[in-house]
């Protein structure tokens, strides 16, 4: 094999591992283009924060509404596993479980301590994987600082048995997830007749809460 065919061959082989797709069925380069996007959104956030005046916790009122202050008393709520999960979306999601007519995507931020942040509404609408970007997930984390992330959707059906595009849509955030260094803790599906954690689904093929 002489030179030139050598290095046509090796070209060849460059080639396909660049459009090697992942478990997710994503190209790496796909993935890359993703991950690009959120990094620059990233530095958009953060030139904004940094730009953003300074406020301590008993100021808060200033730059948020009531409402949106009260969210962060989230903050003296710890989960420990899947029960306390269940358990938190029922209550704070009864009103979507209970009259929720679209599906909704929703984004629990954590600290370091595991204890909620805030609550985010992300999107509105039938959800799959071509509509759920990980910007809009990652997004509120960023501006939370927080150190993971929990998902949850509605079933207006009234069915909370995670479908296979919300396994893929989970599949695909976690990826992202972990390019950029915040763990997706779990999904959670939340519908009249219970709730279910997407990871303990996925591992056994069973519906709790």
């Amino acid at each position: 094999m002489n030179k030139q065919t050598m290095e046509e061959c090796h070209m060849k082989t460059l080639r396909k591992k660049r459009n090697t797709k992942s478990p997710t069925g994503r190209s790496r380069r796909s993935v890359l283009q993703e991950l690009t996007a959120i990094r620059s959104e990233l530095a958009d956030i953060s030139e904004a924060l940094r730009r953003r005046p300074s406020c301590s916790s008993q100021h808060l009122s200033r730059y948020l509404s009531e409402s949106e202050a009260a969210r962060y008393q989230l903050g003296s709520t710890r989960f420990r596993n899947s029960s306390d999960t269940i358990r938190f979306c029922k209550e704070h999601f009864q009103s979507l479980i209970e009259r929720g007519l679209q599906e909704e995507m929703h984004v629990l931020t954590f600290n370091v301590g595991n204890r909620v942040i805030r609550s985010h509404q992300v999107t509105v609408g039938l959800l799959n994987s071509t509509q759920v970007h990980a910007r809009e997930i990652f997004r509120p984390a960023i501006l939370d600082a927080a150190a993971s992330i929990m998902l949850v959707h509605n079933h207006p059906s009234g069915n909370p048995e995670p479908s296979s595009e919300d396994i893929k849509v989970s599949e695909q955030i976690e990826a992202a997830g972990k390019l950029i260094g915040i763990k997706v803790l779990d999904h959670i599906v939340v519908a009249r007749d219970g709730c279910t954690s997407i990871n303990d689904y996925r591992d056994n093929r069973t519906l709790i809460g």
